[in-house]
């Protein structure tokens, strides 16, 4: 499993720890991987797309349908 130590962005605000375990649990191994990725290194969509083998628009998807699991616990 990939372990995940950072907390994903509400606003201005950061989940604590225990929160953003929780909302892992929600995600797929490869939402947690692209999550990751994205929000907490700063990789581009397009840098995405390349390494997970996608396009851009399915990756844009996949970043879309993350942030779609992770509302409910804003």
């Amino acid at each position: 499993n990939i372990v995940i130590d950072w907390v994903f962005p509400k606003g201005d605000e950061f989940y604590e720890e225990e929160t953003w375990k929780e909302m892992c649990k929600v995600l797929t191994e490869r939402e947690r991987l692209v999550g990751d990725l994205f929000f907490r290194q700063g990789y581009k969509q397009k840098e995405l797309a390349k390494i997970f083998e996608v396009n851009e628009a399915r990756m844009s998807q996949i970043i879309r349908k993350i942030r779609k699991k992770l509302e409910k616990f804003a």
